[in-house]
């Protein structure tokens, strides 16, 4: 099961959590500026920015089914060429006011949509988050991408690195737990 088809109302999950992490999609990562935050307020100063390797990045998630409600428990960035990082020491954290969290390369999405380009960006968020989760595009800017994932509610949390050795290789953020919901 990847994480379109656990999020979808039409499949069939038991309740609670999900033991595996599911896949989402890859994030091309070229600056090594690996940004978290809401997505509707995408830029550096309103999120987490965790400086990363370069390269391409599996973007994974445990999910939570509660009930009719389905959620992101915990979100992972790992470099694809890293099968199983460790969770290494808070190195931020990341908030929301939308229950949802968008990952992407801050430098690379900024240097897409250029200074200008705040309300072109805004009502294209707008128009693609209706459903509570996917991957924000942009035909204009096509250096900019964001996945984003809901989270369940509003608010805020730790930010954690994932390593490999001494090496940071990504990011995990905590959202919820079952004793939470």
């Amino acid at each position: 099961m990847n994480l379109q088809d656990f999020l979808s109302p039409k499949t069939e999950v038991p309740k609670g959590r999900t033991q595996d992490w599911l896949p989402f999609c890859t994030l091309d990562v070229t600056t090594g500026a690996l940004w978290a935050g809401d997505p509707h307020l995408a830029n550096a100063d309103d999120g987490c920015v965790v400086k990363v390797p370069a390269g391409k990045y599996a973007v994974e998630a445990i999910g939570l089914s509660l009930g009719r409600d389905r959620v992101v428990s915990r979100l992972r960035l790992r470099l694809e060429s890293e099968l199983a990082p460790t969770l290494g020491e808070e190195v931020g954290d990341a908030g929301t006011d939308s229950a949802m969290i968008g990952v992407c390369d801050i430098e690379a999405f900024d240097a897409a949509c250029g200074p200008d380009a705040g309300e072109n960006v805004q009502a294209a968020i707008e128009s693609q988050t209706d459903d509570g989760f996917g991957v924000i595009t942009f035909e204009q800017f096509p250096g900019a991408i964001m996945p984003f994932v809901p989270t369940g509610s509003d608010g805020g949390g730790p930010v954690f690195a994932l390593m490999s050795g001494r090496k940071r290789v990504g990011i995990e953020l905590p959202f919820m737990e079952e004793d939470e919901a």
